[in-house]
């Protein structure tokens, strides 16, 4: 009985207007690992390009993080930006800003990319501004759990 009244009361919790647009986020632990991030840090909802992979990692994040599957991400970005929202891709690039010297505006959609390919060019085209993570190491890239984890934190 205290655990079903701890989940209403999670579930009446305001969620921060901040949406996470994961673009071709294909492997298991990494979209589990993206929607238990998305929950720790009370985000609106997330949505997906890609069909309902396996939760590897989400540890029950999928049950109470608000998520959408086989979205068009660029009719998303359209609809959330036309409802006030600044779309913000989390990607290394030329002209990118220090996520460190960013201010988040209050509702933000978020693109983050693929493992391999970072977030694709369609998505970028669309984008108001561009955030990058300062990293001092050789490897200049993080898992995109690790830097959704950040960028969530931040805002």
């Amino acid at each position: 009985m205290q655990r079903q009244h701890r989940q209403r009361g999670f579930r009446a919790q305001q969620r921060h207007p901040i949406v996470v647009l994961a673009d071709n986020v294909d492997k298991a632990n990494n979209m589990g690992g993206v929607l238990r991030t998305a929950d720790a840090f009370l985000a609106e909802k997330v949505l997906s390009n890609r069909s309902e992979p396996d939760f590897g990692g989400a540890m029950g994040a999928e049950h109470w993080q608000p998520v959408e599957w086989n979205v068009d991400l660029q009719t998303a970005i359209t609809r959330y930006r036309e409802g006030g929202y600044v779309a913000v891709a989390l990607e290394q690039r030329p002209g990118a800003t220090s996520i460190s010297q960013f201010c988040f505006p209050s509702r933000v959609a978020l693109a983050i990319g693929s493992e391999m390919f970072g977030v694709s060019d369609e998505i970028m085209s669309l984008v108001d501004h561009i955030v990058y993570i300062p990293q001092a190491g050789l490897i200049k890239s993080l898992n995109v759990t690790t830097a959704t984890a950040i960028a969530l934190y931040e805002y």
